[in-house]
């Protein structure tokens, strides 16, 4: 079952090509509360996130480093997710 379930996301993954397409599905959360890319991660099929996949690359850095990087003017604190995570207590 989880062959098929892997195959028919790689078919259904290489159908979307807009990045914003890409992220709201990824993101949108099934009846239980869960995104997809919880139960990618947590079910084992990491596969659906190839490295090769400039989608899933990009998804992943905005959220690592924060949607804004590229438009950062040298100071990080205010846009990686990383930062803020490690220092809003402060």
């Amino acid at each position: 079952m989880k062959a098929e379930t892997l195959a028919l996301g790689k078919v259904f993954n290489s159908k979307i090509d807009d990045e914003d397409q890409y992220k709201k599905l990824i993101m949108d959360p099934d009846f239980t509360g869960r995104t997809i890319i919880n139960i990618i991660c947590y079910k084992g099929f990491g596969p659906l996130m190839s490295e090769e996949d400039p989608k899933a690359e990009n998804l992943i850095m905005d959220m690592w480093m924060g949607e804004e990087t590229t438009k950062c003017d040298g100071n990080i604190s205010g846009y990686c997710n990383l930062m803020y995570i490690l220092f809003q207590n402060s």
